[in-house]
């Protein structure tokens, strides 16, 4: 469904959104009484072709029905307290954002709910099994957003849709990991923003694992999921990889490229020195 019609039908207000609705329901009712008057008078032509003709017009107006429909919802949306999700979800599937999610930029203008639903698909195309957003309001249950597995091995994942210049606090992370202990359970951080070093450090040897997963590599994974790339994955059992695994490597490039250009240095030196001997 096109969207754009619902979305300019939203910048009414409330109370003039309401009486289209109403207007439809009127036109149904008249609708519905003249087939049932015209069913009494068979004979009369005009009176039948009048009723097929507004039935006609009500089923062409299905989609501006549809765009009402969804333009109140958008509404409601816009007046929902903070951290409340919505009752029924609105706007593209979690898959078709997925999809639609093709640049870095587009993980911040989203809605948290969506945010959470969008790290929910990446892990499903991951091959994880059994991810499931949770509602949130289980007692105790650690701020959790998703629950899932893989090969078995059950995880739980805690989602921070913020700013991308934006550090998730380190009791936030603690937390985490206090739960992961509880639910005996890989824990996943999976935020839009980033995450500190020091943090780092600390979930690096926490048991159960603790992945932290900060904007860079939630985008890198996200094409992982269409295949785009062979980013390496987190997974239970597994080592993250090491943080200075690449610089590792850069170094001894380094160090090879010195060496050679002190070898050259030393045969250019002991040439000057035959040729003023």
């Amino acid at each position: 469904m096109d969207r754009r019609p619902a979305e300019s039908l939203a910048r009414l207000s409330s109370t003039q959104l309401a009486q289209l609705q109403e207007m439809l329901v009127r036109a149904q009712a008249l609708a519905n009484t003249s087939r049932a008057l015209g069913a009494s008078a068979p004979s009369d032509q005009a009176w039948r072709q009048a009723v097929v003709e507004l039935e006609r017009a009500l089923a062409e107006g299905q989609e501006f029905r549809q765009a009402l429909d969804v333009a109140q919802r958008i509404q409601q949306l816009s007046n929902l307290p903070p951290g409340q999700r919505p009752a029924e979800w609105v706007g593209p599937t979690p898959a078709e954002l997925f999809d639609q999610t093709t640049s870095w930029d587009q993980l911040y203008p989203i809605k948290w709910w969506q945010f959470e639903h969008l790290v929910a698909e990446t892990f499903r195309r991951l091959t994880f099994e059994n991810v499931q957003v949770v509602n949130g309001t289980q007692t105790g249950d650690g701020g959790l957003d998703i629950r899932m597995s893989y090969q078995g091995a059950p995880c739980v994942v805690q989602c921070k849709h913020s700013e991308a210049d934006e550090y998730v606090p380190i009791d936030k992370i603690r937390a985490l990991a206090h739960v992961a202990q509880r639910e005996q359970a890989t824990a996943y951080l999976v935020t839009s923003g980033k995450v500190g070093v020091t943090a780092r450090k600390e979930m690096a040897t926490a048991t159960p694992q603790v992945f932290l997963v900060d904007g860079e590599w939630l985008w890198k994974w996200i094409g992982r999921g269409r295949g785009q790339n062979k980013e390496e994955i987190f997974l239970p059992g597994h080592a993250t990889p090491a943080a200075g695994a690449k610089s590792g490597k850069a170094s001894k490039a380094g160090c090879l490229t010195v060496l050679v250009a002190c070898t050259a240095a030393l045969a250019a030196t002991l040439l000057c020195i035959q040729i003023l001997t």
